[in-house]
């Protein structure tokens, strides 16, 4: 059954962020939420359900131009003089 998890949850999950990429992110992960298809969140499918939620959701911040950075007031602390 190795895989069988994710093969079962990436279409459900990129359809949502397909038919509701005009939200937040926020409305996106509540309608995710509500359409976990594995019953009691608990174990290993509930693991690879998150798991391929965030990769599909940084995929979908990426394509939006949703940008995750530190401070940018920090980015100094890194400079080399």
């Amino acid at each position: 059954m190795r895989g069988s998890w994710r093969r079962i949850a990436a279409p459900i999950i990129s359809d949502i962020i397909r038919t509701h990429s005009d939200e937040t992110e926020k409305e996106i992960r509540a309608t995710l939420r509500a359409a976990y298809p594995f019953g009691e969140r608990k174990r290993w499918p509930y693991t690879v359900w998150c798991s391929e939620v965030n990769i599909q959701l940084r995929r979908w911040r990426i394509w939006k131009g949703i940008w995750e950075y530190a401070d940018v007031s920090q980015l100094s602390l890194f400079k080399e003089d």
